[in-house]
């Protein structure tokens, strides 16, 4: 018995090195030429309503408050009458039972990164882990040193999903990097800037991440891959899924998409209409009146690339603003009533802490 326990801790190690020591030096046999196109921003991107938020501002700053009300979050209440409203209209296009599904499983990735179970133990066994997301292999976890950006890779055999999972802020080198507000140049695409906290949060988990991904696409060449994140690992899953493109012609729209919740905005104008030439599939959901995909704030210069998917409420609708840049009519129209409850919570599930 004693040999028996011997060889199973033996093997126990075996497993937690391989998930944890994966990567290896990346692999540039597929780097795409200068001249591939995947390195311009397309003539064809129409230009982003840019003033939409500093509009819905002024706008909602006059409207009249009436009798304060009931309801959730730190700002329950304290929003003008028309602002409730706005949560509850039914005005637009709504988000398909199908649509409303996937968004909640990937909902259940992004909360399980915040669990050290997963992250630090390489152990899919969390509140949202068995019974929510089954028949999956934890292939890989990450930790970098400077910016503390972790997250985990992801097969799902069944569906052919290899799914990269980035966690929010939890950690206090997390917070430094968010207030890194600072535009600054992105290297890979002439003329185009991105906040410096989030980017260099993304060069820090780079060369962890991206050799196990192209490991994982030579193994299993049909598979899709789908990278996601709440919050700042929102913003680092944009750059990384623009990363893969950029270094490996294996990875493109076909075979790609992205998901992010509560994510911050990531970079200027010229980067939106990059991330949306591309034409990797991004899908931005926003709950109720998160605070957080209102940062940093159009007027610095910022824009949300991508259509949005505005929880209105929690057990109810999903809006669709299917647009290529974010617009007025859907969490922006409810600036400044902002509140950071709606930013940990995801239909409802928790999002920034394991439970």
């Amino acid at each position: 018995m004693k040999y028996f326990y011997f060889i199973l801790s033996a093997l126990s190690l075996v497993y937690i090195s391989v998930v944890h020591a994966r990567s290896s030096a990346i692999d540039d046999s597929y780097a795409p030429s200068a001249d591939s196109g995947r390195f311009d921003i397309p003539d064809n991107i129409q230009g982003g309503d840019l003033d939409c938020e500093t509009r819905e501002t002024e706008q909602n700053l006059l409207l009249p408050f009436g009798r304060p009300t009931k309801g959730n979050g730190r700002n329950a209440g304290r929003e003008p009458p028309a602002i409730r409203e706005q949560l509850d209209s039914v005005d637009g296009e709504s988000a398909s039972e199908a649509e409303i599904e996937n968004l909640t499983y990937y909902t259940y990735l992004v909360a399980n990164a915040y669990c050290r179970n997963v992250v630090l133990n390489s152990d899919w066994n969390c509140p949202h882990c068995k019974g929510y997301v089954d028949d999956v292999s934890l292939i890989y976890t990450f930790k970098s040193e400077e910016y503390d950006m972790r997250g985990y890779i992801l097969r799902d055999d069944n569906n052919k999903v290899i799914n990269i999972v980035y966690r929010g802020s939890n950690s206090l080198k997390n917070f430094i990097s968010d207030f890194q507000t600072d535009k600054i140049d992105y290297p890979p695409v002439r003329g185009t800037q991105v906040h410096r906290g989030f980017y260099n949060s993304y060069l820090d988990v780079a060369d962890l991440v991206v050799p196990v991904a192209q490991q994982e696409i030579e193994l299993h060449p049909d598979y899709s891959f789908v990278v996601t994140g709440h919050s700042l690992g929102a913003a680092v899953a944009i750059l990384s899924a623009l990363d893969l493109y950029q270094k490996d012609t294996r990875f493109g729209p076909d075979n790609m998409r992205i998901y992010t919740f509560g994510g911050p905005r990531v970079g200027d104008p010229a980067f939106a209409y990059y991330t949306i030439g591309t034409n990797i599939p991004l899908t931005r959901t926003v709950h109720r009146l998160d605070v957080v995909p209102h940062v940093p704030p159009q007027n610095m210069g910022f824009l949300h690339a991508g259509p949005e998917y505005w929880i209105q409420q929690d057990s109810g609708r999903v809006k669709v603003c299917n647009t290529q840049t974010e617009i007025g009519e859907c969490s922006n129209s409810i600036v400044p009533y902002t509140t950071g409850d709606d930013h940990i919570k995801y239909f409802n599930i928790a999002t920034g802490t394991c439970k």
